[in-house]
């Protein structure tokens, strides 16, 4: 058993379910399943998929826009366009819900002075040529400076857009992730007399970080783009699962104790979960 803090809330993604149906969230264990094409509504493709010992229909809308319908083996098309028809209200205002904050969070483009999540604050790409053989970054000020190998560079280097820095980009957000999470841990694992037996940093999907019954701590290294307090109040919520493997009060308490306004630094992270994104490997916006 474990405790972990999610990733994504209940905004992630927009289910609506019928006769009690079990709502999905990414990141949760599916039952065998078998999916049987697509159908189309309201202009959008469906996906269907059919799961044993469900008796009721279930949408779910991602963030992408993909549609998804979860159903009984035998349940036939007529009876899910049935079940689209008398939710398509609420289907075309999901539809419309999931688009705004795509439009809101665009993929981005690598451009000179594009704005990136950095501690909290926005820093903006600035190019910048250089004698190193590989491509690098830093923080300078409210800049994201990328250094660039003069073999790369041209008099144009600056007007046009450079996806290829995506994957060193992210490599020195992992890294940055990383080093600053382990000196908080090391910082707060003092102060708070709770000591993990490993600390692994990952960039998980769902979750900020998780704490095993046999002392280890899993920690998302993107959590480098939140503001250091909002970084800080993650590694409390796992080192006190340490002392509390569950949400008591018990367990509150004590990351009271270290972090009196842990309810901010919770709701930031809902309220800015997808600016996160660009630092997914797989984006949950765009396909």
């Amino acid at each position: 058993m474990f405790e972990q803090l999610n990733l994504f809330g209940s905004s992630d993604e927009t289910t609506k379910p019928k006769n009690h149906a079990d709502k999905f969230r990414s990141g949760d264990v599916e039952p065998i399943q078998k999916k049987s094409g697509a159908i189309y509504f309201l202009g959008e493709p469906i996906e269907i998929v059919r799961r044993p010992y469900q008796r009721s229909l279930n949408i779910l809308v991602r963030p992408s826009g993909r549609i998804r319908i979860t159903c009984a083996r035998l349940t036939s098309k007529r009876a899910i366009y049935n079940f689209l028809s008398e939710n398509h209200a609420w289907l075309r205002k999901a539809i419309d819900e999931q688009r705004a904050l795509r439009n809101a969070h665009p993929p981005k483009q690598y451009t000179q002075g594009e704005e990136f999540l950095y501690l909290g604050a926005q820093v903006y790409l600035n190019f910048s040529p250089s004698t190193q053989k590989k491509v690098s970054f830093s923080i300078i000020g409210d800049q994201l400076v990328a250094f660039i190998p003069k073999a790369e560079w041209s008099a144009d280097y600056t007007s046009i857009p450079h996806p290829e820095l995506k994957k060193p980009m992210i490599q020195f957000y992992k890294n940055s992730g990383c080093k600053t999470l382990q000196l908080k841990v090391d910082q707060m694992s003092k102060k708070m007399n709770l000591f993990p037996a490993k600390v692994s940093y990952r960039s998980q999907k769902t979750r900020w970080g998780s704490c095993s019954s046999r002392g280890n701590i899993s920690l998302n290294w993107r959590l480098i783009a939140a503001p250091m307090g909002t970084l800080e109040y993650v590694v409390i919520h796992e080192l006190a699962h340490l002392e509390y493997q569950d949400h008591s009060k018990c367990f509150w308490g004590l990351v009271k104790r270290f972090c009196s306004n842990h309810e901010e630094h919770s709701k930031w992270l809902r309220d800015h979960q997808f600016e996160f994104d660009f630092l997914a490997t797989s984006s949950e916006l765009h396909v």
